[in-house]
């Protein structure tokens, strides 16, 4: 994001930002937790990566998608051989099968070393084969269950798998507070026209000096209970999904911490933005099951914003395609007006992640 006096210290991230420096390579490891959907051959699936990024951007590590135990292991490894980072903030990969290759790819970068505590990637094919998207987030080394500690606001994507090929995807909205191991929220979700809303507790069985935290079985969601999540080095963000597809139905999304109070000249800033859309606002029968919006979104000190076409920008043109106004509302609630209607967003605690929300 651009270097300025009225913007957060740091970037956003996973439908969320970036910061604009010059091209270079960092070395780190990483975890991935997205969607990959090809209508055409497999239908949607959901997966997580563990990687690492070598200082020649060369990518090492394994990937593992649904099943109906959890998660099955990949042959083929990573789907990334390499990545690097343009001076755009974005993130470039280079796939290991040519054949995966998207007609339009972009992303996010995620080393919170450089100020980002989470990435995105998206990768577009033609109507029948969305490709995929996934959040990133840098591994840390010394996570503990006191890193979870406080509120967190969260979203993600909810796939009910009745028939291959012919899934239903639909996008949820929610809220906890984690106190010691013991945490307590709620969700919400539109399915075919009617709010679903529901209130869940449950326990962390264990989180590991690398981020991986699992969630005990008791607890009182099917769809939590089992469930895995992985928190960020910046610990501010933990990406989650449930796997197991025995029941027909797999989740996966991003979360970040809250408890900070922004004034709109804090929150002003320029954000690198990937918009995932289901549920009604994608129920126009295309071959995909969730479109994705890829923005460069500019709040303005003055309350007003501009959204920019993302490749455009990255490419140093500037195509606008939305305008209007936005103000901020208990400390760290964003509402714009003009892009796609009015949307919500919550800025996370350390004012480097907007997650769109709907509150």
């Amino acid at each position: 994001m651009p270097t300025r006096t009225n913007r957060p210290s740091k970037a956003p991230s996973p439908i969320l930002i970036d910061a604009l420096e010059n091209r270079m390579l960092l070395s780190g490891d990483y975890y991935a937790v997205g969607l990959s959907d090809d209508r055409v051959t497999s239908g949607v699936s959901v997966f997580v990566e563990d990687g690492r990024l070598d200082n020649n951007g060369t990518i090492t590590g394994t990937r593992r998608f649904d099943d109906s135990l959890g998660l099955s292991l990949d042959d083929n490894g990573t789907d990334w051989a390499s990545a690097n980072f343009d001076d755009k903030g974005g993130l470039r990969p280079s796939h290991r099968e040519t054949s995966h290759s998207q007609s339009h790819e972009t992303g996010s970068q995620f080393f919170a070393r450089r100020g980002f505590p989470a990435g995105w990637a998206l990768g577009v094919g033609n109507r029948a084969r969305l490709g995929q998207f996934s959040y990133l987030i840098e591994k840390p080394t010394d996570a503990s269950i006191e890193d979870l500690s406080g509120r967190w606001a969260f979203n993600g994507l909810h796939i009910e798998r009745s028939v291959r090929k012919s899934e239903d995807v639909d996008a949820l909205f929610g809220t906890a507070s984690v106190t010691g191991s013991s945490f307590a929220g709620s969700w919400s979700e539109r399915r075919h026209g009617t709010l679903d809303e529901q209130a869940f507790t449950g326990s962390i069985g264990s989180i590991t000096p690398s981020g991986v935290i699992t969630i005990a079985t008791s607890s009182s969601d099917d769809d939590v209970a089992g469930s895995r999540a992985y928190l960020s080095r910046d610990k501010s963000v933990v990406l989650w999904g449930n796997y197991a597809s025995h029941d027909g139905e797999l989740s996966f999304g991003v979360a970040v911490k809250r408890g900070s109070t922004y004034l709109a000249s804090m929150a002003a800033g320029s954000y690198r933005v990937a918009l995932v859309l289901a549920d009604e606002i994608n129920d126009i029968k295309l071959a995909n099951t969730v479109a994705i919006v890829d923005l460069r979104l500019d709040l303005k000190a003055d309350g007003t914003y501009s959204a920019y076409d993302l490749a455009s920008t990255d490419s140093n043109t500037k195509i606008l395609k939305f305008g209007g106004s936005w103000n901020i509302t208990n400390g760290d609630e964003i509402t714009t007006t003009g892009l796609l209607g009015s949307l919500s967003w919550v800025l996370s605690s350390n004012g480097s992640s907007l997650l769109p929300m709907k509150l």
